[in-house]
């Protein structure tokens, strides 16, 4: 339910194909309807092209999902990118899933899959079409999305910021994809 809501500060640029939105400002989101996103098991799946300096340890959000119970985050920063979930409160259990990002180039374009199942008690991270890391998912979120947003919380205070790069090819799905799914997805 809902309509997409791009933000005014929100820039759109050359994307991987066509036009990408490029979210570098603490006031820049996304924020797509969320029916067919369930925290129990899905699947999320992106293109972007980050435009960080090497240097840049600060947190950017790719993606944020809120549900009737919990979140489920996937953020990063010039030396790893995260998956973490929680029950909306001012900590996050970070997962263990995470993937080295530290030999990254600003403008290079890179693929990410994040898949989940509570019922198979799996979380695993995909980078460029390879699985990266996979930990225990036992997350206390639960049922459909209420917010999805490609950028923190409008609500956010935990100091991280949007992306700073340009995503594209954003697509969810309401069940966990294949290691063969994210492949063709990667192409």
């Amino acid at each position: 339910p809902g309509a997409i809501r791009l933000s005014d500060s929100a820039k759109l640029m050359r994307g991987l194909n066509g036009l990408g939105v490029y979210m570098d400002n603490k006031a820049d989101f996304l924020c797509l309807p969320g029916s067919n996103l369930h925290a129990e098991a899905g699947s999320v799946s992106f293109w972007f092209r980050p435009m960080w300096a090497p240097d840049d340890k600060r947190n950017k959000v790719f993606f944020w999902a809120a549900f009737e119970k919990g979140e489920i985050l996937l953020f990063g920063n010039s030396a790893n990118l995260m998956v973490a979930d929680g029950t909306g409160k001012q900590h996050y259990g970070v997962t263990g899933a995470s993937a080295d990002t530290s030999q990254w180039k600003a403008g290079q374009w890179h693929h990410a899959a994040l898949v989940w199942s509570a019922k198979q008690q799996f979380c695993r991270l995909f980078m460029d079409g390879a699985g990266q890391a996979s930990s225990p998912y036992t997350s206390p979120a639960q049922g459909p999305a209420r917010i999805i947003s490609l950028s923190p919380s409008p609500t956010d205070l935990s100091g991280r910021t949007p992306a700073c790069a340009v995503l594209d090819e954003f697509a969810m799905y309401d069940h966990p994809l294949s290691e063969e799914d994210i492949s063709k997805l990667y192409r």
